[in-house]
């Protein structure tokens, strides 16, 4: 084992690190190793690496190839003091918060009359809830106009039972997330990457809100994506000029999917690479889905490919979809520079709507989390629209002018 590490630990020199890591030295408490160690094997190596590659410690991938040699030489460095608090800090947060930093998340709506809500009424409203709720607990952040960020936190008495002492254990289980709720559209924002937290999370909002507007039960809903094309009649009114009918879900979502490429956006070059739409039978197959993937259809944007549209035309409601567009970042120096991102949106007409960045490149972390905001930002704005933006180049897209 000694061997082993000493090895591992030839990869950078001591100095070196510490020159990539010019913080003050950091010197782990056994509890902190404890936590680091948890950390490492909790994550796994690719993850591991992209965390420590954004704090520019290099490792010879030749010398180290397993995991385990990867955590022998981390513990190795944090114990001699190679590396700063920030790596420990970052690989405790990855390891067991991922979802507070992410670029994911789901939207819900609810259905009530809001009135105006102010922040100073919102904070006192959340000192009395959070004394009477003790399994649960809302911090508040943040309150913008009519919307206001919190982190909430849902608390469970689990057990295991120790063999060696032969007694039970009590811990507190933490599912933790984000919310952004938006007041004046009616819709929440939980940004997660796991279902179960969302699902969790969702119901302390319900209750929270329920509670805030003094609704005895409050009704919510995915996201109602609902917009009609105003198509062209013949001369007698008695038919559209295209027979073929577009489900509303699918038309405000692709209007939200043209809003992106719009001149106001920060994104631009949108092309679409996978799409899942209700499958042509679903009424007799239920929940049933039909996966169309570029590689059937020769590559390219599937949305201008005939078969797609065919299939768009035919009434089909887009559940899945994933494209790859650019995001146009400024830098603080004012420079723009270019970054592709492979964005998905889960349309699930049951519970809720999610859109995620996949990019995991953590050297591009805060371009990634910057080009989410927008992305979710996009979708916030165009959402509480009335009426249909891009109407236009969506009779364009479709062929239906």
């Amino acid at each position: 084992m000694a061997r082993n590490v000493n090895n591992i630990a030839n990869v950078n020199s001591e100095e070196d690190v510490r020159e990539c890591n010019s913080s003050s030295v950091f010197n782990p408490t056994d509890e902190q190793i404890t936590t680091i160690i948890h950390s490492l094997n909790t994550l796994n190596q690719v993850e591991i690496l992209n965390i420590i590659g954004s704090f520019n410690i290099s490792i010879d991938r030749d010398t180290v190839k397993k995991k385990m040699e990867l955590i022998q030489y981390l513990i190795y460095g944090f114990k001699k003091g190679m590396f700063n608090e920030s790596l420990f800090n970052e690989l405790r947060s990855q390891a067991f918060n991922p979802d507070i930093d992410s670029t994911d998340g789901f939207f819900f709506s609810f259905e009530a009359d809001t009135p105006n809500i102010t922040e100073e009424g919102l904070e006192s409203f959340l000192n009395d809830w959070n004394e009477v709720n003790d399994d649960k607990a809302i911090e508040f952040l943040e309150f913008n106009d009519q919307s206001a960020t919190f982190l909430v936190t849902k608390h469970t008495d689990k057990f295991i039972f120790d063999q060696e002492s032969m007694f039970s254990i009590k811990y507190n289980d933490e599912k933790r997330a984000k919310v952004v709720v938006h007041f004046d559209k009616s819709i929440v924002y939980v940004q997660t990457t796991n279902t179960v937290i969302y699902n969790a999370i969702k119901t302390i909002i319900k209750v929270f809100l329920q509670d805030l507007l003094d609704i005895e039960k409050l009704f919510i809903t995915p996201p109602k994506m609902s917009k009609n094309l105003s198509l062209t009649f013949n001369d007698d009114y008695t038919a559209a000029t295209e027979e073929n009918s577009v489900h509303p879900n699918t038309i405000k979502l692709l209007d939200i999917l043209l809003e992106l490429d719009a001149p106001s956006s920060s994104f631009s070059g949108f092309e679409c690479v996978n799409i899942t739409l209700d499958h042509e039978d679903t009424i007799n197959r239920r929940d049933a889905k039909s996966k169309i993937v570029s590689q059937n259809y020769g590559g390219g944007d599937l949305l201008k490919n005939k078969v797609v549209k065919d299939l768009i035309l035919s009434n089909r409601i887009i559940y899945d979809i994933e494209f790859i567009i650019e995001y146009n970042h400024v830098d603080n120096e004012g420079h723009i520079s270019k970054q592709l991102v492979t964005v998905g949106m889960i349309n699930d007409r049951k519970s809720s709507l999610r859109i995620f960045i996949k990019n995991s490149d953590y050297n591009i972390r805060q371009v990634i989390k910057n080009a989410y905001s927008e992305l979710t930002s996009v979708f916030i704005s165009n959402y509480g629209q009335s009426q249909l933006r891009n109407e236009d180049n969506i009779k364009k897209l479709l062929g239906l002018s």
